[in-house]
């Protein structure tokens, strides 16, 4: 008899995976290249099943790795596969499922320790993969530089992987940016994490102006200003002393670029966006601090942190209407960006001044659950 279903295996007959594809109706395309092809049948078994096991994730990241580390040509045809996904579907790009594994993150707060483990395993494999396919080193301890100079020959495709060129769904309502940016802040999760995280960053940041530009709509140089004004403990061990002078160094490279790129007086005109806006729910001001509408200082995200993006928030309008959705990014100078999902699992990114949001108190999670 079948052993009880569990996160880290079940048994269960595995007749798709043994024809290679989640889709065994439709014929492979032998005119594809290796690489290419590899990253189609990951993609279409992570995008076609919720229900995997840890040793067919595990399998799949391993030909994802393998497939976005090809030299040349080869690795940049699979980075495209790996973004876009195919013609008319690219909710079912295998981007578009990491971007919802970044946003799923690694569970905070008391709770089942499994559970958690479990988490930063995935999350860790998650964004190996992700920084393989911006063309840098997952062996190398920084993203956006090397010891030996190798770097300079490092592929550069951070813009293709910032782009977000899916409709925002509940899983995934943002592309990699904001998540990643939570990420690199996410302490409890471990430095398989969290510094994984910063090699990303780092890694997409290498890319042109419009990355960095974007980056910037979305919440990056608040949280950085804040990082490299941190002063180290001298409590700290050796260990963490060694991490907080690379955390610093990605911090202080990332800050530079942001300088940068706020001294360009003609931003890049480019359609290069990790999530858009349709409509802001209170057009006739900004709000930024304050009671507004009923929404408390003390409840209003800040965002000079992360600690409130996936979580329920009330967004009060000017015009005495209530929205409830998840708040998924800052935006701007001064506003946050909100999830309103649909009965169908999707729905728009909407944006309010900060002032006008205000915490209630649930995860994105939840709505996850209650649509699985």
């Amino acid at each position: 008899a079948p052993s009880p279903a569990s996160d880290s295996g079940r048994v269960r007959t595995r007749t798709l995976a043994r024809r290679g594809s989640s889709f065994p109706h439709r014929p492979r395309d032998m005119s594809l290249s290796p690489a290419v092809r590899a990253v189609r049948d990951a993609g279409e078994k992570l995008t076609g099943s919720s229900n995997l096991t840890r040793e067919e994730f595990l399998r799949c990241v391993r030909d994802l790795d393998t497939a976005l580390r090809s030299p040349g040509d080869d690795g940049d045809a699979a980075c495209a596969e790996f973004c876009a996904g195919l013609p008319g579907a690219s909710h079912r790009a295998a981007l578009a499922w990491f971007a919802g594994k970044l946003r799923k993150g690694v569970a905070d707060g008391v709770g089942d320790p499994m559970r958690k483990r479990e988490d930063v395993f995935t999350t860790a494999a998650a964004l190996q993969v992700l920084v393989s396919a911006s063309g840098g080193d997952h062996r190398a301890t920084f993203g956006h530089t090397s010891r030996d100079g190798s770097h300079e020959r490092w592929p550069k495709r951070g813009y293709e992987l910032c782009h977000a060129r899916w409709p925002p769904t509940v899983l995934a309502p943002t592309g990699i940016l904001p998540p990643l940016l939570a990420l690199t802040q996410a302490k409890t999760a471990g430095p398989q994490v969290w510094m994984r995280a910063l090699q990303l960053a780092g890694s997409i940041a290498r890319c042109d102006d419009a990355v960095a530009h974007e980056m910037a709509r979305t919440g990056w140089p608040r949280v950085c200003a804040k990082v490299v004004r941190a002063i180290p403990d001298q409590a700290w061990d050796e260990t963490r002393a060694r991490e907080f002078v690379v955390e610093r160094e990605v911090w202080q490279w990332l800050d530079a670029r942001f300088a940068a790129c706020a001294q360009t007086s003609d931003k890049p005109l480019d359609n290069l966006r990790s999530f858009t806006v349709v409509e802001r729910l209170d057009p006739e001001e900004g709000a930024e601090g304050g009671a507004v509408g009923g929404c408390a200082t003390s409840d209003a995200p800040s965002l000079s942190d992360t600690e409130w993006y996936g979580k329920l928030v009330r967004v009060d309008g000017t015009n005495g209407t209530v929205s409830l959705g998840f708040a998924v990014a800052a935006v701007g100078d001064a506003d946050v960006a909100v999830f309103l999902a649909d009965d169908g699992g999707g729905g728009r990114v909407v944006s309010a001044g900060v002032g006008r949001v205000s915490l209630v108190h649930d995860r994105l999670r939840a709505a996850e659950a209650s649509t699985s």
